[in-house]
């Protein structure tokens, strides 16, 4: 089986679990039971596809997006089990630094040349980052069950291409937005931690980022259509 066939199985197995853990949480309501189970899950998938490649973690932006994943699994955990008392400068800050290290790989990437397995070792670990963040904002401060579609909706497109076309180019202009959103999504979860924040804005803030990112997924829908038709 080619490494690319892994790579798209592997997305579309992982997807479906996380996916299914969120609902159970959900409707069971045992969410740091499952808070635990996603994190696990998550560590062993993402060791998973990289045991499932060529490429080693010796290049240095795959071993920084390495170290955002494994550290924003810990954070994870932290805040689920301290609550709404792990708020505070100190979790902000830590936050605002995992994010920060997605802008160093980046930069990493571009010095040594970028490589398949980093692009997608580095899209998947900030589609995490972003499903883990909407667990705690909906779970540990309290916003609606819709600000879970904020880390859902990544997964469930994958199971949309599976069965729809997505483009094998895309624009520029729709690169950017797309990037410029995801960021725009993670920082608005993180302001929840924000002490200076009002609640109020934050949840603004998340329900601009729910609606900017169905936009992008949308827009890469009709892409694949598009160029479908010819």
């Amino acid at each position: 089986m080619s490494e690319q066939r892994i790579k798209d199985l592997w997305i579309v197995l992982q997807s479906g679990i996380l996916l299914a853990l969120l609902v159970l949480s959900v409707l069971r309501g045992a969410h740091r039971i499952a808070a635990v189970v996603i994190a696990g899950v998550g560590l062993a998938s993402f060791t998973f596809l990289y045991l499932s490649s060529a490429e080693k973690l010796t290049r240095a932006a795959n071993l920084v997006t390495a170290l955002r994943l494994v550290t924003s699994v810990g954070v994870f955990l932290y805040i689920v089990v301290r609550g709404e008392g792990a708020i505070g400068y100190t979790l902000f800050l830590l936050l605002i630094g995992i994010e920060t290290t997605d802008f160093i790989d980046g930069y990493l990437a571009k010095r040594t040349g970028p490589t398949p397995f980093g692009a997608t070792w580095d899209m998947e670990a900030d589609a995490f980052f972003l499903f883990l963040l909407s667990f705690i904002a909906h779970f540990i401060f309290g916003l609606g069950a819709w600000v879970l579609l904020i880390g859902a909706i990544r997964y469930i497109f994958a199971f949309v291409f599976t069965v729809l076309p997505r483009p094998s180019v895309y624009p520029r202009v729709f690169r950017l937005f797309a990037k410029s959103v995801c960021v725009y999504a993670v920082l608005a979860l993180i302001s929840l931690t924000a002490p200076f924040l009002s609640p109020l804005l934050g949840r603004g803030l998340a329900a601009a980022a729910t609606v900017l990112l169905a936009v992008s997924f949308l827009w890469e829908l009709g892409l694949g259509l598009r160029e479908q038709r010819g």
